[in-house]
């Protein structure tokens, strides 16, 4: 069950927060995205409940977007879609539907 500590506020943009604890004798470190300080503060107590969700293979830049690489955040979600999906058409669209239909015109 997630637990929203503190709604996100609008005006503020999300920013990047380095954290450390201890481990082992040795002192580690995260990221994590918070709108400010003590958000990042009630963010990082939160970690106390999480999980582990996988290793991060790669990290690829991208943007979304005329420009830069928005063309590969579109293929990365098409294909996403296809692979949960089975279809690119937005959930509860049918596939045989002629497209007014699909638009609701």
């Amino acid at each position: 069950m997630v637990k929203c500590v503190q709604p996100p506020l609008k005006d503020e943009p999300f920013r990047l927060f380095v954290c450390s604890y201890q481990y082992a004798g040795w002192e580690w470190g995260l990221e994590l995205m918070a709108q400010g300080f003590s958000d990042a503060e009630a963010r990082l107590a939160a970690v106390q409940g999480g999980k582990v969700d996988g290793e991060l293979m790669a990290k690829i830049p991208a943007t979304v977007g005329p420009c830069g690489t928005g063309w590969f955040v579109r293929l990365l979600t098409a294909m996403q879609n296809i692979l949960r999906r089975g279809t690119l058409l937005p959930p509860g669209e049918a596939r045989d539907a002629p497209p007014s239909a699909r638009n609701g015109t």
